[in-house]
């Protein structure tokens, strides 16, 4: 799957904003997301509309070792998972949209420290599975993701 990377642009990802170290992957509606680490569902929000507004719909990952996965911008009831579920890497977790304030459709993809609420500790993270395999994915670059 070819995906486009936005990481560290510009409004929220700006240096010093709590999404500072997000990835921003231009996705078309409904193409489904997966997990990229192991962990137990902590929270999932898939009541607000489809478009506008908010933070939208999300799903967050515990990884039980302080980090947590923060997937955004589901359509409404776009979620697949329930809070308590535990997943895999790979486990499909939803479907990827434009809910919250997202002007066009994608995931938004955080791992953050200590606590997920908002304004969270982001942390800096890089992808194996990308190619080219330029470790940390550049802005506005296309990449494949490779099968593991």
């Amino acid at each position: 799957m070819k995906i486009l990377d936005t990481n560290c642009s510009s409004s929220y990802h700006r240096a010093g904003e709590p999404d500072q170290y997000a990835f921003d992957f231009d996705m078309p509606v409904g193409t489904p997301f997966t997990a990229v680490r192991a962990g137990t569902v902590h929270k999932v929000v898939e009541d607000q509309p489809s478009s506008g507004g908010g933070v939208g719909n999300y799903v967050i990952i515990d990884h039980q070792d302080g980090t947590y996965g923060l997937y955004y911008h589901s359509p409404k009831d776009g979620i697949e998972v329930v809070e308590g579920d535990e997943v895999v890497q790979g486990d499909v977790l939803g479907l990827a949209g434009r809910s919250g304030l997202a002007g066009y459709p994608h995931l938004h993809f955080i791992v953050v420290e200590g606590d997920p609420t908002y304004p969270y500790h982001g942390l800096a993270i890089s992808f194996r599975n990308a190619l080219p395999a330029d470790v940390v994915l550049k802005s506005y670059a296309a990449y494949e993701a490779a099968v593991p």
